[in-house]
């Protein structure tokens, strides 16, 4: 049964096309803003919550089909949306596609590329390798999408196929260790990465949430740029590709950043990228996205005075291994107020301020 969403959807984005609203043409990098989201709650479940998405990324779609013209748009409507914060990368991908799903099948199996799945290409690119790259470095994730709501850890994949693999100066295999513990029993090895799912005849939804940690390949030595397993700062920016495998003859492989080759991961014509915006200051002692009161209360902790090594290293702003009123002046400047909201320090931040300047008059007074 035809979901009339779906042909809504489809309609519009035809017409946009007809009316010259066209997809990034050969060559053109696409990319992605990721925005910090220090209070996101994300639970992958399969679904969506009120709120649980309010602080991601502007949805992202215009998806091209691989292995046909650039001109040819997807039309299935596949979109995501994408936010961080210091402990995890959270994926919200939907789709109208509306053809059906197969059932999921027992126990933590391998991926069947024959039946509908998706596939997440990321590479941190710490090594500062071009995009454009037939030898590219990258994690490959990809999984099953089949009928019903389904959410797979690395204990329990419910009966979806996985892949995980860490591409090495290639676009193809495990050079780097990502599926270590895997085996075909158990299935590809997850880590610590959670996918909720749920699929039917309206169309598909996956929440992912991939901890920083889970992006771990055998490369500790960072020659290739790839074992991360901390949260980006501000700025950074990794290759990234979106591609699915559907049934849809006349909507085969769709692909957020379209390239003219035959396989998904191939990066001689570049993938697209992720620029990681906002997270936390310097001045973020607590590291929950803001610089407030809390803050304050573990630089006045950390306070040693000039000249004196402090117990706190992220507390010594300007570099001198202290903590001093100097330190307290940059932290004052980039107050936030809670949340990030307020542009005022509120009255306790400014007495810790006031009595961590008094300590220090008091060292001065005593040498």
């Amino acid at each position: 049964m035809t979901n009339p969403c779906a042909a809504r959807s489809k309609s519009i984005l035809i017409a946009a096309l007809a009316a010259g609203v066209g997809l990034p043409s050969l060559g053109q990098i696409r990319n992605y803003d990721v925005p910090f989201n220090g209070a996101a709650n994300v639970t992958a479940d399969g679904v969506i919550s009120a709120g649980e998405w309010d602080g991601a990324g502007a949805v992202s779609g215009n998806f091209g089909v691989l292995r046909e013209a650039d001109s040819v748009a997807d039309t299935d409507n596949n979109r995501f949306q994408m936010m961080w914060d210091n402990t995890n990368l959270y994926i919200l991908f939907q789709s109208d596609y509306d053809l059906g799903f197969l059932s999921p099948l027992a126990g933590n199996p391998n991926i069947s590329f024959s039946e509908e799945n998706i596939n997440f290409y990321f590479d941190p690119n710490l090594d500062d390798e071009p995009n454009l790259n037939a030898s590219p470095d990258g994690y490959q994730l990809a999984f099953n999408q089949y009928q019903g709501t389904t959410i797979s850890t690395d204990v329990d994949r419910q009966g979806v196929g996985f892949f995980t693999e860490a591409h090495l100066n290639t676009p193809f295999g495990d050079q780097g260790n990502w599926n270590d513990g895997g085996n075909a029993v158990e299935g590809p090895a997850l880590g610590p990465i959670v996918v909720g799912q749920t699929n039917n005849n309206s169309g598909a939804l996956a929440e992912v949430v991939i901890p920083w940690v889970a992006f771990d390949a055998d490369m500790q030595d960072d020659l290739e740029g790839m074992f991360v397993t901390e949260a980006p700062s501000s700025g950074d920016q990794w290759f990234f590709n979106i591609g699915l495998i559907t049934q849809d003859a006349n909507n085969f492989l769709p692909i957020w950043d379209w390239h003219s080759a035959q396989s998904f991961a191939d990066r001689a014509e570049g993938h697209g990228t992720l620029t990681f915006l906002g997270g936390n200051a310097p001045a973020d002692l607590d590291l929950d996205g803001d610089v407030d009161g809390a803050d304050f209360a573990l630089f006045f902790a950390a306070f040693s005075g000039p000249g004196v090594p402090t117990g706190n290293p992220a507390a010594d702003l300007d570099g001198d291994t202290d903590t001093d009123d100097a330190d307290f002046g940059l932290a004052f400047a980039a107050f936030t107020g809670p949340g990030g909201a307020a542009s005022v320090p509120e009255p306790a931040s400014l007495a810790l301020l006031g009595l961590a300047g008094g300590l220090t008059l008091a060292r001065r007074r005593r040498a």
